[in-house]
């Protein structure tokens, strides 16, 4: 599979590995933003994505939305701001969520 970023439009996502939840996805988050500053585009893990109810995402080819963003400066800065400010929010909600220890 290429890799993809996806953009959670409604309801709530659940991503797990092994049957253990590791977080989730709220509406209007992004699914895999740590992964558009960390991973390269080469490197592959495997997760399971649960949807709790009917949703809706948006999902875009990483290299292909990359090449398009790359000519401008100002749309390279605007989607690295909002995918930073994601991150952020999933590191925040991570803590509490890890205490809890769900599984799936």
């Amino acid at each position: 599979m290429p890799s993809i970023i996806i953009f959670n439009l409604i309801k709530l996502l659940v991503v797990s590995q092994n049957g253990r939840a590791l977080h989730i996805v709220f509406p209007h988050q992004f699914l895999d933003s740590p992964e558009w500053f960390g991973v390269p585009t080469d490197e592959f893990f495997q997760v399971s994505i649960t949807a709790m109810e009917e949703s809706r995402v948006l999902i875009w080819h990483r290299d292909k939305l990359k090449l398009s963003i790359i000519t401008d400066q100002f749309l390279q800065a605007v989607f690295d701001h909002i995918l930073g400010r994601d991150v952020v929010k999933k590191l925040m909600q991570f803590e509490p969520f890890q205490r809890k220890n769900y599984s799936l």
